[in-house]
């Protein structure tokens, strides 16, 4: 039986302002890490499920757009993804029907909406969930996808599954330029935490940064941040 998603939280006008600018900050820091790594395709995760790797995973992918860039974000979590229904969208295909064969690669625009006028924020949603995600992630065809994704796109985010439930997303590290792991504040644990690096180090991936959410911020309240500052901490591992 699958676990209940939560809800992605997408940030609007709405949002405190300490939360819109944590995620800027975010922004600034991977375009720091990918203009000197040449990272493009990034993948997020997390170490358990709750953590709020789609919400980050889709604002981030919104910010990225709003500062010039031409953003996909692809739905991968193809076992337990809340991405489709939280924000309404309906599509004939998703992502697993391009990776089974069932839509074709030229045709992959089908399995994509777009989310603002210019055509700037785009998600591919996953589809329905195939019996084998972990054997079509693997797949060959998932890496001609990238590939032809990649000469549309200026960025692609992909949420991925958590990594200590399945280990579905490990399989994209040879065709992905690396990971972004989201942790929960005093929700994951630490141990946890290391272990999803080190599974990610094992098989040689690259950790471009630690996303620390709902992280409460001492004095944010005074700065009209409403007490959090949500998503707002950053680590990179750069080369180490």
């Amino acid at each position: 039986m699958r676990e209940e998603s939560e809800r992605i939280r997408i940030i609007d006008d709405n949002t405190p302002f300490g939360v819109r600018e944590a995620y800027r900050l975010i922004r600034a820091n991977l375009q720091f890490i990918c203009n000197h790594e040449g990272s493009k395709v990034i993948c997020i995760t997390s170490s358990v499920a709750h953590e709020g790797k789609s919400t980050i995973s889709y604002n981030l992918s919104s910010v990225i757009a709003e500062g010039g860039s031409k953003v996909l974000m692809i739905d991968a979590d193809m076992r337990a993804s809340n991405i489709q229904e939280s924000l309404g969208l309906r599509t004939r295909y998703g992502l697993s029907d391009i990776l089974a064969g069932k839509l074709s690669l030229e045709n992959y625009s089908e399995a994509v909406k777009e989310m603002d006028d210019k055509g700037m924020l785009n998600v591919m949603v996953c589809g329905k969930y195939p019996p084998n995600p972990s054997e079509l992630l693997a797949s060959t065809r998932m890496k001609d996808l990238l590939d032809r994704l990649k000469k549309e796109y200026d960025v692609i985010i992909i949420d991925g599954t958590p990594l200590c439930m399945v280990s579905d997303i490990l399989s994209l590290s040879p065709i992905i330029d690396g990971y972004v792991l989201v942790a929960r504040a005093e929700m994951t644990n630490k141990k946890v935490l290391a272990n999803s690096i080190s599974m990610i180090k094992n098989i040689k991936g690259k950790v471009l940064g630690v996303i620390l959410a709902r992280k409460k911020v001492k004095g944010s309240r005074k700065y009209g941040y409403g007490g959090y500052g949500s998503y707002g901490s950053y680590g990179s591992y750069g080369k180490n």
